[in-house]
Order: structure tokens, then sequence, then C-alpha cells
């Protein structure tokens, strides 16, 4: 979905040159006051605290928010439900909060292209795309000052061609992930990876400093209590939190390690960091999204305390699983090295996507957590500890992970230890409760049958691009409509959508999972548990695939 915002400019603005040139470019039409009513405005929307029921045609009017965090962390110890009336006011405090999940809205600016027609100021402003850049990778978004309006059908009409883009899942992947010229507006990896790497000056505009983001969270310290009780569980359920609940978890999980390892966390910076690198997800990725990145530092977080001793390595190891797959655009280093992806010659076809989200993430660490990742030594050491781990997450490179657990005598080496527990947390969906670990099934399932259609359309003829375009759209994918809800859906019901589901689970377990996670039991037995389940998922998907044979999905 599209959208034009008017930043202290009329409201007539391009009003004729829309109605008779492009009536259907834009969903809809915001007028803000200034730039620091329009960044409440995405970063609202973007985490869902803008409900449809608030947004009115031609003027902008965000909703108000709920009380603020929480100043310090519930013990989980101490944490006790509220009684049903509290729990039923929290509720209803939320809803009229305006929480809603964003993750598969219409407003996502990613499925869509965003234009921001602002009136030039000088100062800070001046310059507003590098900004919106910045601080919002993913979004496809431009900025244009009133100034340069007599110039803009020819950007318009580029537009047009982009909004239309934006609807097919494919084509927008092939776009982010190969296309090596500017794309005004519209995401690009090779973009993204430029930016991030400009030397940062860590000075952030004022309109941003002053954002308070634990209100505009909208979390209430019920809220709170209750993602502590669900962070501290194997059976962690990302499925069932909202955006801004992800952000909240991330959050709390942060500031409780940087607590436990002396490191200061200046609260406000630490959530403008975890909202930027949302921002620096695609939340349109079925499965590696920020979603899946909360759902792994969980994991992480979970084997580190059983596993380590070190509180500063605790937060390392969580931290670097939070940004593990920033950037990822949903397919796999396979398709961006086959087709010579710019990306992928930049790392010289090695390693091409954990080198990206190293890189993306070292650049965001570097600007909004200098404490932690600074040019000391021991700054340089913490971002090496967390470069590593990152690095293991290369399935290429799962082999080598199997055979250190089972030869190597150095796994009390930090850097060792910690890039056996991301690697471990990356690929513990398996060793979930089999009703979570179905929904990441379904999920994965989706994205791997993309990468075959996007292998599939870089082969096409223009002729045959076209045909798959309505396949493709964001109303169904492959035979699902939009509205299916994956997140209360039952193991059965996902299969009997994505029927090849067992298929694909028991040969990930068989060729990855089994072998690895009984070496890492074997090695730690505090976590046996995690084999335990891998066997018992197995068995599940067994009797569900009976007489069906097995092949592989990838």
């Amino acid at each position: 979905m599209s959208t034009l915002f008017l930043v202290g400019v009329p409201k007539s603005t391009l009003k004729t040159t829309l109605e008779e040139k492009f009536p259907q470019l834009f969903d809809r039409t915001l007028a803000v006051d200034d730039v620091d009513e329009l960044l409440l405005w995405l970063y609202r929307e973007r985490v869902g605290n803008c409900s449809s029921k608030r947004v009115s045609v031609g003027a902008a009017e965000p909703p108000t928010t709920s009380p603020t965090l929480t100043s310090a962390s519930a013990s989980m110890a101490d944490v006790t439900p509220p009684a049903q009336d509290d729990t039923a006011a929290e509720a209803a405090a939320g809803a009229e909060a305006g929480i809603v999940d964003s993750a598969t809205g219409d407003w996502s600016f990613e499925t869509g292209i965003t234009l921001i027609i602002y009136k030039s100021q000088e100062g800070a402003y001046r310059e507003l795309s590098p900004l919106l850049q910045h601080f919002f990778p993913c979004f496809n978004m431009l900025a244009v000052p009133e100034s340069q309006l007599g110039e803009i059908e020819p950007l318009l009409t580029q537009l047009q061609g982009y909004s239309q883009l934006c609807h097919d899942r494919i084509a927008r992947m092939a776009h982010w992930m190969y296309r090596r010229e500017p794309s005004a507006g519209f995401y690009q990896m090779l973009q993204h990876l430029r930016c991030a790497s400009l030397q940062q000056q860590n000075v952030i505009p004022r309109a941003i400093r002053s954002i308070d983001f634990a209100s505009l969270l909208g979390i209430t310290p019920y809220h709170e209590k209750r993602l502590w009780r669900t962070l501290d569980s194997w059976a962690f359920q990302p499925h069932s939190l909202q955006t801004g609940e992800l952000v909240v978890c991330s959050f709390l999980l942060l500031r409780q390690c940087a607590k436990d390892a002396k490191i200061i966390a200046q609260e406000n910076r630490l959530l403008l960091l975890l909202f930027t690198l949302e921002a620096s997800y695609h939340q349109i990725n079925r499965f590696h999204n920020f979603r899946h990145a909360v759902d792994v530092m969980q994991a992480a977080w979970q084997l580190a305390k059983r596993l380590l001793q070190d509180p500063l390595q605790t937060l390392l190891v969580t931290l670097a699983a939070l940004g593990h797959d920033v950037g990822h655009p949903g397919s796999n280093n396979q398709l961006l090295c086959k087709y010579s992806s710019p990306v992928a010659i930049h790392y010289r076809e090695k390693s091409v996507l954990e080198h990206l989200h190293t890189d993306l993430f070292g650049s965001l660490l570097s600007e909004h957590w200098p404490q932690l990742i600074g040019r000391s030594v021991q700054g340089r050491e913490n971002m090496e500890l967390i470069a590593e781990a990152i690095m293991a997450t290369d399935m290429a490179l799962h082999g080598d992970y199997v055979r250190q657990l089972q030869v190597s005598t150095q796994l009390a080496d930090p850097r060792s230890l910690s890039s056996l527990i991301l690697k471990a947390a990356d690929i513990s969906n398996v060793t979930r409760p089999l009703d979570v670990s179905a929904q990441w099934a379904a999920l994965i399932t989706l994205e791997f049958e993309d990468c075959a259609l996007l292998d599939h359309y870089e082969t096409a003829s223009e002729e045959e691009r076209k045909d798959t375009e309505s396949e493709n759209s964001s109303g169904q994918e492959h035979g699902i409509d939009s509205t299916f809800d994956f997140s209360k859906a039952s193991p059965e019901q996902l299969t009997s959508k994505l029927p090849n589901i067992p298929a694909g689970q028991i040969f990930f377990i068989d060729t990855f999972a089994e072998q690895f996670f009984a070496e890492f039991c074997k090695r730690f037995p505090a976590v046996e548990f995690l084999v335990e389940n891998v066997k018992a998922n197995r068995e599940s998907w067994v009797n569900k695939s009976k007489n069906l044979p097995i092949i592989p999905p990838f």
C-alpha cells in the first residue's frame, strides 16, 4: 500500500497532478505539521500503534499512548498474574492505545511506495531522505522538498512502476537482491550496505532524541510482566505477540543482561537501537524477519543462562542473536551467488548473508551502543565475538560445528562456545513444542517455495514473468489466502494447507538437527531436553506423513 505524506505543505499540493495523471498511485494521503510529527507517525505505525480506525485521509492524528515501561526489570520469580478484572482492564487499555500487529498489515512501508513532500528547512532536515534511509533502512521511502515539485512527474512515473513491483513478492525480492543501479525510494540490499558503511558521527537528530520510545510503545506494567513470563519458557511463542511487544521483549532481555554485566545501557537509546534494528528487518518476509530474530534471541538467552558463567558473554551472544539476520532478503546464499548479486560479488561469494548481517549490525551497534562496541581493546573483542557467532549461522559450515563438538577440547573458549550457542539457537525451531515448531515449519516452507520461484523468475522471459504477477501478489501466497492466521493454526491445519511440511521437517532433522543436537547435548547435559524434543517432533511428523515420500524441500 502506497502513501503520500505532506509535511508542512498545503493539502492541495499535487492534487491536480495526481487526479489527472496518477489517480491510482497512492492509497492514502496524510498531512502532518512537521518532521517531528512525521517521525512519530512512522515509528508508531511500524510497531502497530496506529490502528486503522484512527487513520483519516488528508489529516494525521497520531493516537495517544499508554503508560511507559516500568523502569526496572521484574524478577521472574516475583511475577504474579493480575486479577481477572485487572487483566480485562489492561486488555481494554491496550486496545484503546491502538496496539495492533502491523507485521502483516497494509502499512509496513514495504508493500508500496511512500513519497514525502516537505517544506525545505535549513539545518538537520534540509536533506530528509538520508535521515529516513538511515533510521528506516527497509522502507520504500523517498523525500522530496517542495521546491522541486516542478519536475515531479517523471519521478511519479518511476514510483508508479515501483509501486506495482512491490505487490509481486518474487519481483520484489529480485529487485532487493540483484538491482545494481540506485532506485529512488525502493529498497536494495546494496544500497542498505552502502548507507551502513558510511562513517557515522553518532549524532541523533533532535526530533528522534526527544521521542520517549517507551511511551510510544504503549506497553503497561502488566504487559511487561506478562512478557517476562513468556520469555522464561522454552515454549516461547513469538507468533502470539504484536510487533511492539517483540520490541519490548528484546528490550527486557538486553536491559537485564546489561545490568547483570554491569554495562551502561541508557534506556531510550537502547530502545532507539531496537526500533532501528526492527526497521532494518523486512517485516514482509514470512520467516527471516524481526520475529525470527527475537525468537533466536530468546533461545540463545535460555541456553546462555544454562551454559555460560560470564554475564558479559551472555549479553554479547544474546545481542548477536537479535542482529544475526538483519537485512535478510528471504532468500539464500546460493541464489545470491548463482545470479551474481552485487552483494555476493562484494563478499566474494563467501558466507554472503552472514557477512552482510555482521556489517549491518556492527554499524548499528557502533552508533547506538558505543560503550559496548567501541574503539577500545575490549570493544573490539566484544564485536569480534558477535561477528564470529553470526558467522556460525551459515548452514554451509554446519558440518564444521558438528565435528567441533565431536573432537574439540576448546569449547570453554568464549568465542567457540558463544558461536555454538547461537548456532543451536538459530536452528532451535525443531526443538520447540510441536505446535510452535509447526508454525515455524510452515513459514520456512513458504520461503523455500519462494526461493524456487525466484530461481525460475531469473531465467524466465519477460512474458513469463508477467504471467506470474497475479500468482505472486500479496493477496495469495502459494494458494493460501493472506487472511489465513498461521499463529492460531494447529499442526494439522498447517499440514492441510502445506502438505509437504512433514517431509521437509523430517529431512531437516535427519540431515542437520538430530546429529547436531545429539552432540551438543552430549557435551552440555544441562540442555538435554533439546535432543529429546527433536526426537519427539520427528516422530510426530513421521506419523503425519505415513505413505508419503520424503522429498527434500530445497
